[in-house]
């Protein structure tokens, strides 16, 4: 994909921004999934309430 990267700067700023929303949304949900995964075994596994 040589010449294809000799098209991209003419549509810039569309893709840009596009991606930029695109990967903004995608940023988010993986952030979320990832804080869920991650909390999830968190909260459950270390509570064996040993008191």
């Amino acid at each position: 994909p040589l010449y294809q990267d000799e098209d991209v700067p003419k549509k810039k700023p569309v893709l840009y921004e596009e991606l930029r929303s695109k990967n903004r949304e995608n940023y988010e949900v993986t952030l979320t999934q990832k804080a869920e995964t991650l909390m999830k075994p968190q909260t459950v596994t270390p509570i064996p309430k040993k008191e």
